[in-house]
């Protein structure tokens, strides 16, 4: 993705490019996802670590296999 480009992948989800890690930077993005949406598919990021930040309301992960607050 380019810096400043809005995608929609599914219903109740946007994802807006800060910054594109095109350079081999970290690619920085924003992610609003509605109320009941599913969000993204499991998926692992052996890369590194991914930070997430929840401004309003709440987000339930699965770690292996279990899921958390």
């Amino acid at each position: 993705m380019h810096e400043g480009q809005v995608i929609r992948p599914s219903p109740g989800e946007k994802l807006t490019c800060i910054r594109s890690g095109l350079d081999g930077g970290a690619f920085v993005f924003d992610f609003e996802l509605a109320a009941g949406a599913k969000g993204p598919p499991t998926h692992t990021h052996d890369e590194g670590d991914e930070t997430i930040e929840v401004l309003e309301g709440e987000v339930v992960f699965r770690v292996s296999g279990e899921d958390r607050l």
